[in-house]
């Protein structure tokens, strides 16, 4: 399981998810950042042999949103729990 989360110039994030598939996991993960108010503007998505998600382009709506809480929301969804 590997997911990184980086801000980038001005409000841009990039997100990295990498895991085990299960059925449904993207139809969550993009349920969940969606539910933390991330527009997502780019992204690659692979859900062959495993989830991937590489979200190369995205910005919180409102606000700011601490990479560590997008970090621990996508662990916690895909079934891991996160650690310091």
């Amino acid at each position: 399981m590997k997911v990184e989360v980086e801000e980038r110039e001005g409000r841009n994030l990039n997100i990295r998810m990498c895991c085990p598939t299960r059925p449904g996991l993207l139809l969550s993960t993009m349920r969940h950042l969606d539910g933390l108010g991330i527009d997502i503007k780019q992204a690659f998505i692979s859900c062959s042999n495993e989830f991937f998600l590489d979200v190369f382009h995205a910005e919180p709506i409102e606000g700011r949103v601490a990479p560590e809480d997008i970090k621990a929301l996508l662990l916690h969804n895909a079934g891991y729990q996160a650690t310091a």
